[in-house]
């Protein structure tokens, strides 16, 4: 259960980063349009030169808690990569003990049975013998 959680917080961590950064490179795209179209010498009207700035400084406010965020969820990642790792060695831990009990158990069983075998042709003997008296 322990490996099945952490396996689902994974997934669910790798997709919130996968969307961080598909945000991040849209902004980053919309950031290249803007920076190319303020120094490729197209626009001249000072206004838009104006605006294009603050553009590109609304994008770069963006972008710069999102890279964080994907910084975070790096971290996070990593973490319960490294807790999962541990979980899936010690259920082949527990496994490997489980296989190995389960064959003594069986070999166990197997002397029992010719245990209880021979008890009952022991017990079948003395009871002829008994009764042939």
């Amino acid at each position: 259960a322990a490996v099945a959680s952490s396996q689902s917080e994974l997934d669910a961590l790798l997709k919130t980063q996968k969307d961080t950064e598909w945000a991040i490179s849209d902004i980053t795209a919309k950031m290249t349009v803007a920076n190319e179209s303020l120094y490729s010498g197209r626009v001249r009207n000072p206004k838009e030169l104006g605006n294009l700035q603050q553009e590109l400084e609304g994008f770069k406010h963006q972008r710069d808690p999102l890279e964080e965020k994907a910084m975070a969820y790096m971290e996070k990642i990593e973490s319960v990569q490294g807790r999962l790792k541990t979980l899936d060695a010690e259920l082949k831990a527990v496994e490997s003990r489980l296989r190995e009990e389960h064959k003594t158990l069986h070999a166990q069983i197997d002397e029992l049975k010719v245990k209880l075998a021979d008890l009952s042709h022991s017990r079948k003997r003395t009871y002829v013998d008994f009764f042939s008296i």
